[in-house]
C-alpha cells in the first residue's frame, strides 16, 4: 500500500534514524509504502531520495538503506549535481569528459573539490597535458605505481612537464618518448630537465639530448663531463686522465686519454674523477680501492699506489 502526501513546511530529511542531520524547507511530496502488517517500508522524498526499512522475520527493524536518484550511475545523487553550487551534470557519469566518473573524481559529499581530488569539470586538473584519466590509466581514483600522477604536472620531478615528456599526448611512455616517471630516461647523471634546457620536450639546437647518455659521442657521458667541466656538445673536449703505469692504459678505458708513468691520476675535479674510477673503471679484482687509491683534493688529483 502506498500513501502520498505534499508538505510545505520545516521538515527533516531524515527518518527514524537521522541519515541527514539537515533540515529543509521547501514544497515537495513524499510516498510512504506499507507492508500487509502496516509497516512502513519505504519512504520516497520526492523523486530523488528514498528510505527504505528492512525487517526481521520477528518483526524487529534491522536495518535502514538510504538511497538517491542517481540519473547518470556515476556515483553522485542528481540533487548534489543539479545543485547551484555544482557545475557537474546529473546525466553525464563523465562531466569533464577526462575518462574519469564523476563520482570518482570527488567523494560526493559535497561539491567542493578538496587537495586530494581531481577536478570532475576539468579534465587535466594538474594543466601537464595529460587528461587526469589518462594519468589514472586504470581509472580508479587511486595513484597505483606505475601511474602518472593526475594532481603533479611533473611526476618524476625532473624539470618537465609529464606532457612535455609523453610526446604523443597518449599517456603511455613509448619509444623516442622521455619516460615522465624517471627523472634520468638515459641514465647519464643529467635529469631530463638539465638537458632540455627550455623545457618544451624537444631536442633544439644547443642542448643536450635525454635520451642519449653521450650527446657528443666521445665515449664520455653527459653528466660526466658536466661534473668535470668539459663540453658534452663537443667531441673534442673531453676529460684528460693521467694513467699511472702499475695498470695498463686500457684499464682507463678510453684511448683518448693521455698515458704515462706517472702515479697520479688528474683531472679538473678530483672528487667526481674518484668516484668515476671507482664505479666504472676499475675491473681489476686485486684492486682496492680503500688500499690503492687516496684522494687529494687540494692537489686536484687521486692518487694511485701500488
Amino acid at each position: 500500500m502506498k500513501k502520498t502526501y505534499i508538505m510545505n513546511c520545516l521538515l527533516p530529511i531524515a527518518f527514524s534514524l537521522s541519515i541527514i542531520s539537515a533540515a529543509s524547507a521547501a514544497t515537495f511530496t513524499y510516498d510512504l509504502t506499507y507492508d500487509k502488517s502496516n509497516r512502513v517500508t519505504a519512504v520516497a522524498i520526492g523523486t530523488d531520495q528514498s528510505i527504505t526499512y528492512e525487517y526481521r522475520p520477528n518483526g524487529q527493524l534491522e536495518r535502514i538503506v538510504a538511497s538517491a536518484t542517481d540519473s547518470d550511475s556515476d556515483g553522485l545523487s542528481d540533487a548534489l549535481e543539479d545543485s547551484d553550487d555544482c557545475c557537474l551534470l546529473s546525466e553525464n557519469p563523465d562531466t569533464d569528459g577526462d575518462g574519469l566518473w564523476d563520482g570518482v573524481e570527488i567523494d560526493g559529499l559535497d561539491c567542493i573539490l578538496d587537495p586530494d581530488e581531481t577536478n570532475p569539470c576539468l579534465e587535466d586538473t594538474d594543466g601537464d597535458g595529460l587528461t587526469d584519466g589518462q594519468e589514472d590509466s586504470n581509472l580508479n581514483g587511486i595513484l597505483d605505481p606505475g601511474e602518472l600522477n593526475p594532481l603533479d604536472s611533473d611526476s618524476d620531478d625532473d624539470g618537465l612537464t609529464d606532457g612535455a615528456e609523453d610526446a604523443n599526448k597518449n599517456g603511455s611512455w613509448d619509444p623516442g618518448e622521455l619516460n615522465p616517471l624517471d627523472p634520468d630516461s638515459d641514465d647519464d647523471g643529467l635529469t631530463d630537465g638539465e638537458e632540455d634546457s627550455n623545457k618544451n620536450g624537444t631536442l633544439d639546437p644547443g642542448e643536450l639530448d635525454p635520451l642519449d647518455p653521450d650527446t657528443d659521442d666521445d665515449d664520455y657521458t653527459d653528466g660526466f663531463e658536466a661534473t668535470l667541466g668539459t663540453n658534452p656538445l663537443n667531441g673534442g673536449s673531453h676529460p684528460q686522465i693521467i694513467c699511472i703505469g702499475a695498470y695498463e692504459a686500457s684499464e682507463c678505458d678510453s684511448e683518448a686519454q693521455d698515458v704515462n708513468d706517472g702515479k697520479t691520476m688528474m683531472s679538473g675535479d678530483a672528487e667526481a674523477f674518484y668516484f668515476w674510477v671507482r664505479d666504472f673503471m676499475i675491473q681489476d679484482e686485486s684492486f682496492s680501492i680503500e688500499r690503492h687509491m687516496l684522494l687529494d683534493i687540494e692537489s686536484g688529483g687521486v692518487t694511485i699506489t701500488q
